[in-house]
């Protein structure tokens, strides 16, 4: 039996593992802070102390009541947690190289999605991701790949969008921008997602609900780490942006980059809008760029967007286009 490996993928997994390396005997980052978590200790990294609240709520059989009125949102925690279990069955195995392979599987395996669908080689950035960013920011760059990448390879099954948004769950940004894609996507019939793909459009409908109906609240309420400085709820949006946080912190320089990035993304948008630059990809990078102007990891999105565009990544024709409907006639015109 003569075994056939695609080259692409063998270079892939070698530059890949080369980077791992890099990371265990250089910059041996742990991702995950598992002792924290299952000692109950509250850090000033807000999002740990979420796991480490769904491991409290675990522990006491699901005993959501310390949230509060945002009780549904401890389930979208423990999700979050759930999405950590890969760092800490691998870390149990092989000690701490293994949070490094958790990572840089999931780099292979959005890098082995797309492989046929765009230009690999833009892809490249997606080695050193976990040498410089954090293993949060990484993941939800990476979730947009692999979740989209369902919607152009006929033969992939709906756990690549499941495991998509799990990634993405990590993030209030990404999970809401992969719930409006998703919808999008069945209005367009862009793929038939049948019986499991109602279950999954439903699952994402009950998370997005449970994290928007939280910051409403919290900025409406005036709630403790969403208001600031008796901010209404609007100025408290704003305030909590990527732009202001880093001016906020001292950082001019990021807060620069950031706001020519945004002014980047204006022209990009306006280019959109022209009619042969409407394709899928690029109309679902408009609707990305509602993370400039939130917190957290909505430039994630924005840059895992843009980079599919960039790279030639599309939804082709023959797997659908969203239709449009031609002056005066009543028939569907399917366009590019």
């Amino acid at each position: 039996m003569r075994l056939v490996v695609d080259k692409k993928v063998f270079v892939w997994v070698m530059l890949a593992a080369i980077c791992a390396a890099c990371n265990m005997l250089v910059f041996k980052h742990q991702y995950v802070d598992f002792y924290s978590i299952f000692q109950g200790i509250d850090s000033t990294d807000g999002f740990n102390n979420q796991l480490v609240d769904a491991y409290r709520a675990i522990r006491s059989g699901f005993d959501f009541t310390p949230y509060g009125k945002d009780e549904w949102l401890g389930y979208v925690h423990v999700v979050r947690l759930i999405t950590t279990t890969p760092f800490f069955v691998l870390e149990k195995l092989f000690g701490a190289p293994g949070q490094t392979i958790a990572m840089y599987y999931v780099v292979c395996v959005s890098i082995f999605t797309i492989r046929r669908s765009a230009n690999i080689y833009y892809f490249l950035p997606l080695l050193i991701f976990p040498l410089v960013m954090s293993w949060r920011s990484a993941l939800v760059f990476l979730s947009i790949i692999v979740f989209l990448s369902y919607y152009v390879d006929k033969h992939s099954g709906v756990l690549r969008l499941i495991m998509g948004a799990t990634l993405a769950s990590l993030s209030s940004a990404s999970l809401v921008f992969i719930f409006i894609a998703t919808l999008y996507l069945a209005y367009g019939r862009a793929r038939r997602l049948g019986a499991l793909g109602l279950i999954f459009i439903l699952y994402l409908g009950f998370m997005v609900w449970a994290v928007v109906e939280a910051k409403i609240y919290g900025f409406y309420s005036g709630s403790v780490g969403y208001s600031l400085n008796d901010a209404g709820p609007l100025q408290s949006i704003i305030m909590r942006s990527t732009v202001v946080v880093k001016i906020g912190q001292g950082a001019p320089l990021k807060a620069a980059i950031f706001a020519l990035f945004a002014l980047f993304l204006m022209f990009k948008a306006l280019k959109v809008l022209f009619p042969r630059r409407r394709t899928i990809v690029n109309r679902l990078l408009l609707f990305s760029m509602f993370g400039v102007l939130v917190e957290g990891l909505g430039v994630m999105v924005i840059g895992a967007m843009l980079l599919l565009s960039y790279s030639g990544f599309r939804i082709e024709p023959d797997m659908g286009r969203l239709p449009r409907r031609t002056g005066g006639s009543s028939q569907l015109e399917l366009t590019n």
